[in-house]
């Protein structure tokens, strides 16, 4: 849950982060580009 609060509240995800979510929860990441094109 509090990855899914992070992704949302925090928009401007580094390129260390991104990496950080495709491996940890691909999932969000994909739902964070889906919300955030």
């Amino acid at each position: 849950m509090e990855q899914q609060e992070n992704v949302n509240t925090n928009l401007n995800l580094t390129l260390k982060e991104k990496f950080k979510f495709f491996f940890t929860s691909p999932s969000k990441l994909f739902e964070y580009y889906r919300e955030n094109p």
